[in-house]
């Protein structure tokens, strides 16, 4: 057996295949055809006899194509723009969400911060009030007192039993800081200083838009720590004290008018 070479396409096979495995060619072999006519021996693959032309009645072989190969159908590859789109969408509605969220609570805290604000200014204004009322009555029994100035609201203090004036203007202030009325309004200055001293520490941290309120509140806190200090525990002389008196007075009112346009 000896290799040959397909026709079609050039591959070795056996001479005795029949086609060619690779392609499919199929192989043409010799065939001792006897034409009918003449009897002449019909070389292969021949359609007329060539010596006196007679038709064979065989068709010319064709050659075999190759199988095709079917393409495969290509995937087509799947797009994450829709993926990532859908993801930047859903961050900016969280930050949207957050941002709102954010935006709700600072205006909540700064509502609750301007009532703490207001309430705070009344009640320094309230003490006020009630430590200017125990000032004034210290100094006018003090006055009073040196001076021996007959007065239906000081001569309690300044007056000892048998209607008489105290030699020492010391023995009136003790006298009015010994009755149990003045007593109470003095307990009540002090309960106060308690209670707006605590309002201002929490209101240390004020959103931006209150911060210029929040300073002016410590200067006016400062004032009537002062006015109140003079109810509590006049120190100095009449003059030295009633001159304290007067500016502490006069600093607080200044201070909550500026306030109250402030708020």
């Amino acid at each position: 057996m000896a290799m040959i070479r397909c026709p079609y396409c050039q591959r070795p096979i056996s001479d005795q295949a029949m086609a060619c495995p690779a392609c499919g060619y199929r192989i043409p072999r010799p065939q001792n055809n006897i034409c009918k006519e003449c009897k002449s021996v019909l070389p292969a693959g021949a359609t007329a006899c060539p010596t006196c032309g007679c038709p064979t009645g065989m068709q010319p072989r064709q050659p075999m194509m190759p199988p095709q190969r079917m393409p495969m159908p290509q995937q087509k590859k799947k797009s994450h723009t829709p993926l990532i789109f859908t993801i930047i969408a859903v961050i900016l509605l969280f930050a949207i969400l957050i941002t709102g969220c954010v935006w709700y609570i600072n205006e909540e805290n700064a509502k609750q911060y301007h009532s703490s604000l207001v309430q705070t200014t009344r009640d320094i204004y309230d003490s006020s009030l009630r430590s200017e009322s125990a000032a004034h009555l210290i100094l006018n029994v003090w006055s009073n007192s040196i001076y021996e100035k007959d007065d239906l609201e000081t001569n309690p203090f300044t007056k000892d039993s048998h209607g008489r004036f105290y030699e020492d203007f010391n023995d009136a202030l003790s006298a009015l800081f010994a009755d149990e009325s003045f007593s109470e309004q003095l307990v009540t200055i002090r309960d106060d200083q308690t209670k707006i001293t605590s309002s201002l520490r929490d209101l240390s941290d004020p959103p931006s838009k209150y911060k210029e309120a929040y300073e002016l509140l410590k200067k006016c806190y400062k004032d009537y720590m002062t006015l109140s200090n003079i109810a509590l525990d006049p120190k100095g002389s009449l003059n030295t004290v009633n001159e304290d008196y007067t500016n502490a007075d006069n600093a607080v009112a200044s201070d909550l008018d500026d306030l109250y346009l402030c708020l």
